[in-house]
């Protein structure tokens, strides 16, 4: 800050913005050099990107993106001219799914532990797959929050 004259308040504020700056650098700096470690010990990094797949040049799964259309919006597979968008697949699977939910109401609240219809047909998949039995009451669906 050399000569320059500021108040007290302006001086901590100056000071504050100079020591963020330096923990950045630093943390930069750090990030680097572990970059630079993972180099040249494995000479590669793979990016994952696990919050978004799209990001790494992948093809987006559309079998679940249409189920949830249409589980959200019916009326998508009923007309002429959206019907040829999505698969019979994924027609059967949303009317499968919404016959589950009371109302059919997917944006609705239900049950802290999840849609009770869904949490038995997950129970009844799963001891099927495992040829264990599955208990519904297990099964809890959140939205991962």
């Amino acid at each position: 800050l050399g000569d320059v004259k500021m108040p007290s308040a302006g001086r901590s504020l100056a000071m504050h913005r100079m020591l963020c700056a330096l923990c950045f650098f630093s943390f930069v700096s750090c990030k680097i050099s572990q970059f630079c470690f993972i180099l040249v010990v494995f000479g590669q990094i793979i990016y994952c990107n696990i919050g978004n797949p799209q990001a790494r040049d992948r093809q987006p799964i559309t079998f679940f993106r249409e189920v949830l259309a249409l589980c959200d919006y019916p009326a998508l597979s009923d007309t002429d001219k959206t019907s040829a968008l999505f698969s019979s697949d994924a027609k059967a699977r949303a009317w499968q799914i919404l016959d589950l939910i009371p109302g059919r109401a997917t944006s609705a609240y239900s049950h802290s532990q999840g849609i009770k219809g869904l949490c038995e047909a997950i129970a009844a998949e799963i001891a099927a797959r495992d040829g264990f039995p599955s208990d519904a009451d297990d099964i809890f669906l959140t939205d991962g929050k």
